[in-house]
């Protein structure tokens, strides 16, 4: 995940904060969400671009952790990582207002 914004030339931003990196097997655990906000795109989650950039707004992200939160209270097992992306994610949305997913196979 990494923050994102365009300066003024329409170039990504240097600058922007940390990225955070997630295992494959841990962000399947977060996949609900983002699926969530897939679908009302009126895209296909299986769209999700495996080798390149997936970017997702600071509205869309709202609707990503409201999904979480909810997550987090019915899996207790993994309730401490998902307040650990939760976070960094609105400490992060408070700087920009995009985070992209970049998938790595």
């Amino acid at each position: 995940m990494l923050p994102y914004a365009e300066d003024e030339q329409g170039r990504w931003r240097e600058n922007l904060g940390i990225g955070l990196w997630i295992y494959r097997e841990d962000f399947h655990l977060l996949y609900d969400g983002i699926k969530a906000v897939y679908s009302r795109k009126g895209t296909d989650f299986e769209d999700f671009d495996d080798t390149g950039m997936n970017f997702i707004s600071k509205l869309e992200w709202k609707m990503i952790l409201k999904h979480w939160t909810r997550l987090a209270l019915n899996n207790p097992s993994s309730a401490e990582f998902i307040d650990y992306v939760s976070r960094w994610v609105i400490g992060t949305l408070e700087h920009v207002d995009e985070i992209a997913i970049e998938e790595n196979l």
